[in-house]
């Protein structure tokens, strides 16, 4: 299980890729954003994930538990910036935002969901969002890890608002054999955007907003 609330003592949240500890054929895998939601909430909260594979009975990993991990590992290397050596912030979320820190740095990382066709957006994909608990300085700068350039934002009096756009990381699928008799059409190109994963911002030289924790809490 995952706990409800963030906790500063060690603690660890054992789950599975599938839904059984031992080897099942044809398991029922989790999807790798299931997972990766999974990992930033025990994040966000000050825990451990430790993910269980089930090998088959020779010792070798099932293929979809090997797509999952490799895919986790690709996210990792985009993100995992913040999520290792991280603590939880002064909330855990605000809404479906979920967010950890370094706290002698004045770090703040913030996990947000694309939306697709969001208006005011030029690119493909984006999300927009506002943080209530987190205040900028002078010094502040806000980003896309594993982008380069920083990201639209704005601070007011209802909190800080953040607008991030994909300016890259197109992915390559191999189009499938078409059917005989069958037509290419716009279905079958193999150009999409992709992989729909929850994106990182980070924030630097950030401070938290009492009220608004107080309020949350």
């Amino acid at each position: 299980e995952i706990p409800g609330q963030a906790s500063d003592y060690a603690w660890e949240s054992c789950m599975t890729t599938s839904w059984q500890w031992s080897f099942q054929p044809n398991p029922d895998i989790r999807t790798v954003k299931e997972v990766i939601h999974n990992l930033i909430r025990i994040r966000a909260r000050g825990g451990n994930l430790l993910l269980n594979v089930g090998p088959r009975p020779d010792g070798r990993i099932s293929p979809p538990d090997e797509d999952l991990l490799r895919e986790l590992g690709l996210w990792m290397m985009l993100y995992g910036e913040a999520i290792r050596g991280v603590r939880p912030w002064a909330i855990t979320n605000e809404g479906d935002v979920w967010l950890t820190c370094r706290r002698n740095e004045g770090t703040v990382y913030a996990f947000a969901d694309f939306e697709y066709g969001l208006e005011g957006i030029k690119a493909p994909a984006g999300c927009r969002f506002t943080l209530k608990s987190v205040k900028t300085t002078p010094e502040t700068k806000v980003s896309v890890l594993s982008q380069a350039g920083g990201c639209e934002w704005k601070e007011d009096a209802q909190g800080l608002h953040i607008t991030v756009s994909r300016i890259h990381t197109i992915q390559l699928i191999k189009t499938p054999a078409l059917k005989a008799g069958a037509k290419q059409g716009a279905k079958t190109s193999p150009l999409t955007w992709g992989p729909d994963w929850p994106v990182t911002v980070k924030i630097t030289n950030a401070r938290p907003v009492e009220k608004a924790i107080k309020k949350e809490g």
